[in-house]
């Protein structure tokens, strides 16, 4: 049984692999299901049995994206400096990169607009969201535990700040065409500044050109 189980489990992670390099080639609209099986070489019947839909691959694709996002919010917590990982811009450039069998920035974007028309897609995403900022409460929580946040500080407030901080900047990356991480970087630490002791945020490491 074992082996049948790691058989299906291999079929699936080539559908989804397949899947997300179509979205990324022809878009989210663009790519079909026969795109994906011309892609692997089987036949739509062999998909639908370990999918039923193309929905259904895109909402095992989110999946991968939110434990991927807790996962890189969780390590960023644990590493030496938390908020100057974010701030710097290091975690999101890290987000960016995207991982074999992962939608892409540019798809993603396009699945926060399906959401509007797809209760499924819409659940999926505001699963992530509440998973996610369950994962930034634990980075916050933590930072403050080490003093790096003020005793005093609003916590919920200061989590909704550096959310805002990270999904406005993530969308600027692609639409500001004089996009500068430094100038970023300072817009968010005036932001946050009122909640952090003085000594919370390392300087920017000088990045290659």
């Amino acid at each position: 049984m074992t082996g049948k189980t790691s058989k299906s489990d291999a079929r699936r992670e080539e559908i989804l692999v397949a899947a997300a390099a179509c979205f990324s080639e022809k878009g989210l609209k663009g790519a079909s299901v026969g795109d994906i099986c011309t892609r692997l070489g089987i036949s739509p019947g062999h998909l639908y049995y370990y999918f039923k839909s193309k929905d259904a691959i895109v909402l095992a694709l989110l999946d991968r994206v939110r434990a991927r996002a807790i996962e890189d919010i969780d390590k960023t917590a644990a590493g030496e400096d938390p908020l100057g990982h974010i701030l710097n811009g290091d975690y999101l450039a890290n987000a960016v990169v995207r991982q074999q069998g992962e939608i892409d920035t540019a798809t993603m974007w396009e699945v926060y607009a399906e959401a509007v028309r797809s209760p499924a897609v819409s659940a999926k995403n505001h699963q992530h969201w509440r998973e996610t900022s369950a994962a930034v409460r634990r980075l916050v929580v933590s930072e403050q535990a080490r003093g790096r946040i003020r005793a005093d500080a609003d916590l919920d407030l200061f989590m909704t700040l550096l959310s805002m901080f990270i999904v406005t900047t993530s969308l600027a990356v692609f639409s500001d065409p004089d996009f500068d991480a430094d100038r970023y970087r300072k817009a968010g630490l005036a932001m946050l500044a009122p909640f952090l002791e003085s000594t919370a945020i390392s300087k920017p490491r000088r990045r290659r050109a």
